[in-house]
C-alpha cells in the first residue's frame, strides 16, 4: 500500500482532448502543399537574401588564395620579391572582386523592378548563382596559371555565363510581367549597350589569350572597367539628336 507525503496532493493527469481546451488540427493533405496553387510570397525577399549571401561568400573565398602565398625570409627585399612573383594572383583577385561587385549592382537594379515572386525567376536566378559560385575557382586558375591561355578562356567563359544568365533573368521577368518595364529610353539604351559591350569584350579576351604573349592576357580584363563608355556615348548622341529635333520643331512652329 502506497502512502502520499503529508501536505502534498497528487494531481490527476487529464487528457487535454477530454478537457476540450485544445483545438484539434484539421488533417493536412500533403498534396495541397505541393500543389502549384499553393500561396507563395508576393515579394522575392528570400531570393534576394540568398543571392546576397552567395555573393558575400564568393567575395570572401577570393582572398583565400592570397593567404596561401608562402613568404620566405624576413627582410623587406625578400618580402617584396615574393609578392612581386605572385603579382598575378593579386591582379586576378582585384579583377574578380570588382567583377562580382559589378554583377551584384546589376542584379540589384534588376530586382528593384521585380514586384512579385515567380518560380521561373528563381530557377533563372539559380543559374546566375551557379556562375557566381564558380568564380573563386576560375580566379585561382587565372592567378596561378596566368600564362596558360586555357585559364584565361575558362575565366572568360565564367564571366560570360554570369552576364548572360543575368540578362536572361531580367528578360524573363519582363516577359512574365513580374518586373516593371524600363520606361526611360536613355536607360534602356544604356542597358542594351552595356550587355553587348560586356559580351564582346569577354569573347575578344578569350580569343586574344591564344595569340598575344603569355602573361598579358590577364590585363585585358581591365578593359571591362570601360564597358559603360559606349553606352554613355550613345546616350549623349541620342540626347543631341533629341535636342536638335526639339529646336527644329520649335523653329518651324
Amino acid at each position: 500500500m502506497r502512502w502520499n507525503r503529508p501536505g502534498r496532493a497528487v494531481a490527476r493527469r487529464s487528457n487535454p482532448r477530454e478537457r476540450g481546451d485544445v483545438a484539434l488540427p484539421d488533417r493536412v493533405d500533403t498534396a495541397d502543399i505541393d500543389s502549384p496553387s499553393a500561396p507563395v510570397e508576393s515579394a522575392p525577399d528570400r531570393l534576394i537574401t540568398l543571392t546576397d549571401g552567395v555573393i558575400a561568400i564568393a567575395l570572401t573565398l577570393l582572398v583565400l588564395d592570397l593567404t596561401s602565398i608562402e613568404v620566405h625570409g624576413s627582410s623587406a627585399r625578400e618580402l617584396w620579391d615574393t609578392l612581386n612573383q605572385e603579382s598575378s594572383r593579386f591582379v586576378a583577385f582585384f579583377i574578380a572582386f570588382w567583377v562580382i561587385a559589378q554583377f551584384w549592382l546589376l542584379h540589384h537594379r534588376v530586382f528593384r523592378r521585380i514586384t512579385r515572386h515567380e518560380d521561373t525567376l528563381a530557377m533563372r536566378n539559380f543559374w546566375f548563382l551557379f556562375g557566381i559560385s564558380l568564380l573563386p575557382f576560375t580566379t585561382i586558375l587565372l592567378g596561378r596559371t596566368t600564362e596558360n591561355p586555357l585559364a584565361v578562356t575558362l575565366f572568360s567563359a565564367n564571366l560570360l555565363l554570369v552576364s548572360l544568365t543575368l540578362a536572361w533573368l531580367a528578360r524573363t521577368a519582363e516577359r512574365a510581367g513580374a518586373a516593371e518595364p524600363v520606361s526611360d529610353e536613355r536607360q534602356l539604351l544604356m542597358i542594351r549597350a552595356r550587355r553587348i559591350t560586356t559580351a564582346t569584350l569577354i569573347v575578344a579576351i578569350a580569343g586574344l589569350a591564344w595569340v598575344i604573349p603569355p602573361g598579358r592576357a590577364e590585363l585585358l580584363f581591365l578593359l571591362m572597367y570601360v564597358a559603360d563608355v559606349p553606352g554613355r556615348l550613345l546616350v549623349r548622341r541620342r540626347e543631341r539628336q533629341m535636342s536638335a529635333a526639339s529646336h527644329k520643331a520649335s523653329a518651324d512652329g
